[in-house]
């Protein structure tokens, strides 16, 4: 994955994180807008309200469907790591 957009997610998931009231009742309010909110750009904005609509992503269902949950499940194994 792209490095600066890595690292754009986790500073938008910190933030969101420590915001002080709920993404749905933010993107709910028609004279407010999600990029308000410092580190949230039109993107993930447009993500942050899929999610809040429908539940999931398209992308991370797809994703999903491209790793076997057994390997996840092999990941949590103390001492067991990718290769």
């Amino acid at each position: 994955a792209n490095p600066f957009r890595v690292r754009a997610y986790r500073n938008a998931a910190r933030t969101i994180t420590d915001f002080p009231e709920q993404l749905a009742t933010l993107a709910a309010d028609p004279a407010r807008k999600l990029t308000d909110i410092d580190g949230i750009g039109n993107d993930l904005a447009a993500k942050i309200s899929t999610l809040i609509t429908t539940g999931s992503l398209p992308q991370l269902v797809d994703l999903r469907k491209e790793v076997p949950a057994d390997v996840l499940a092999m990941l949590r194994i103390p001492g067991l790591g990718p290769k």
